[in-house]
Order: C-alpha cells, then sequence, then structure tokens
C-alpha cells in the first residue's frame, strides 16, 4: 500500500515547469543597482520554491540600469501553485547597490499565466525604511502572457482586463486599478523627493568639503595667530573630502565635482538631465562655502 501510494505521488513530486521573470527598474535617477539580485517566490499554499539568482539578463548584458527591463529565464524549476507572492532582495555589494524596483512579472510557461507585483520602493539600506529585503504581494494574476514588446504596449500592470462584446465585437477593455493609481502616484512623488534629495547632497556634500579645504588652507596662509603645518593641511584635506563625499553619499552618489559628475552621465550611471542640476548645486555650494571661509579670516 505504501509503495503504490509513492508511485501516485512521486509524479506530482517531480512536476515541473519554465518560470519567466521579468524585473523592471523605475526610471528615477540613481535607480540601477550594482548589487546581486536574487528572488523566491510563494504559493497560495505557503509553499516556496529555490531561492533564483538573477545573474543573467536575456535583454542586457549590463543588468538592473535605470528603467532597464531585464528577463530571466529558469527552466526545470518545482511547479508551484497559483503565486501568490515573491521575495526579493540584494546583498548590498558594489560601487552603487541602492536599487528603485518598479515591479516584477513571474509567468509559469507550463500555463502561460502571468503574475505581476508592484513595489515602486528602494532597497536600499538608508531610503525607504532602509530595507533592502522585499515582499511584494500579487495584485494582478491569471492573464495570458503575449511577447513582451506587446505586453508592454498593450497591458500595464496593475490594469484590470476585461473582455466584452458590443455590437457582435470582442473588444478588450484596460482600466487601471486602485492599485495601478497608488503605486504611479507613489513613483512620481518619489521621483520629486529624489531630486530634490540629490540637490540638496550635492550642495551640501560641496559646501562642507569646501569649507574645511580652504578653511585648512587659509588656516596656514592667513592666520595671524596659529598657523597649521602642511601635514595638518593634508589632514584636513582628506577629511573634508571624506566627510564631504559620505554626506552626499546616501544621497546623490557623492559626486560634489563637475568633473565626477559628468564622467558619471558618460557611463551612463547619471541621466543628463540632473547634469545641470549637480552642477548647480556644486556651483552654490562652492560659492557659499567659499564666502564663509573668507568672512571668517578676512
Amino acid at each position: 500500500m505504501t509503495d503504490s501510494i509513492q508511485l501516485a505521488e512521486s509524479p506530482a513530486k517531480r512536476s515541473t515547469t519554465t518560470y519567466i521573470v521579468e524585473v523592471k527598474t523605475s526610471n528615477v535617477e540613481g535607480a540601477g543597482t550594482d548589487a546581486n539580485v536574487f528572488l523566491q517566490m510563494f504559493d497560495q499554499y505557503g509553499l516556496s520554491g529555490p531561492i533564483l539568482s538573477l545573474k543573467k539578463s536575456t535583454l542586457h548584458k549590463n543588468k538592473f540600469e535605470q528603467s532597464f527591463c531585464d528577463e530571466f529565464v529558469f527552466e526545470n524549476q518545482m511547479k508551484l501553485g497559483d503565486i501568490s507572492q515573491v521575495k526579493i532582495w540584494h546583498d548590498n555589494s558594489g560601487v552603487m547597490p541602492a536599487w528603485h524596483l518598479a515591479y516584477v512579472e513571474v509567468t509559469d510557461a507550463s500555463t502561460n499565466l502571468t503574475y505581476n507585483f508592484p513595489c515602486h520602493k528602494w532597497l536600499s539600506t538608508s531610503l525607504d525604511g532602509g530595507l533592502i529585503v522585499r515582499m511584494l504581494p500579487c495584485v494582478d494574476r491569471g492573464y495570458k502572457r503575449q511577447s513582451l514588446a506587446a505586453h508592454r504596449l498593450s497591458t500595464p500592470f496593475g490594469l484590470q482586463y476585461l473582455t466584452t462584446e458590443a455590437g457582435g465585437k470582442v473588444m478588450n477593455v484596460y482600466l487601471p486599478t486602485m492599485e495601478y493609481v497608488r503605486d504611479t502616484a507613489a513613483a512620481c512623488l518619489q521621483t520629486e523627493k529624489t531630486w530634490l534629495r540629490d540637490f540638496l547632497g550635492e550642495f551640501l556634500g560641496t559646501l562642507f568639503l569646501v569649507c574645511i579645504i580652504d578653511g585648512a588652507v587659509a588656516q596656514l596662509v592667513l592666520s595671524k595667530g596659529t598657523h597649521s603645518n602642511f601635514v595638518q593641511v593634508c589632514f584636513a584635506c582628506g577629511m573634508g573630502i571624506t566627510f564631504g563625499v559620505y554626506l552626499s553619499g546616501n544621497t546623490s552618489g557623492g559626486h560634489i565635482n563637475p568633473a565626477v559628475t559628468l564622467v558619471m552621465v558618460i557611463l551612463g550611471r547619471t541621466s543628463w538631465t540632473m547634469l545641470p542640476i549637480y552642477w548647480l548645486a556644486q556651483y552654490l555650494g562652492g560659492i557659499l562655502g567659499a564666502a564663509i571661509v573668507y568672512f571668517v579670516y578676512y
């Protein structure tokens, strides 16, 4: 009896499928990540699949860049039921690990059903609560997967799909869900907050840097009292650079230099639209820092 039961259960245990995972990085300044990203799926019964490493995107060699949509294919995976939530995280490695995730979509190739998991949050140790792990519930499930290009054009995430008949013709209607409206508004607000935060980060970082370095040089050259020596000036310059970069590093990336900002733009780590904003912040921070030193020593 036991042997027959085991034989009956064995095929179910060996049931496998191919999962296609689509990951969208937000179109938010600095949204891309250099960290290693991992994913785990859970079905409606609480069963979990293995931890999947999102290493090789079928669409981009350099994955998880700002506004990129990456696709990962996992074959011969244990088949779950309806996927109710996913856990996604990164290891906080690399030069710029902070990541703004728009959404995750998972397609079961055996049923051609797609499940959507919106996020629109940072996975960062310093932003959005300091979390690099997110549990994302499914808000839209069960629709048939189209080609990736057609799906992006016709079925934005979080839209309800309805089929109706009018005048003998079948019509496809897409209605925005409350989740879609909420997540879209959150993404817009996050973009505005990021713009202001980055500007202030560059401004304060540059201000701090200029005040310390110029102040150290002024102490050596202009001071009427105790003068600094060469070692003290070098130490102050090092401290100024360290604290300036640290102050702005958690917000704008810690450029605090027009040349560094230009290089980051050329390398694709910062958008061209932010270049004048960063340069203006650096210029104003430098002018104010120099003015403070001037009024202290003259």
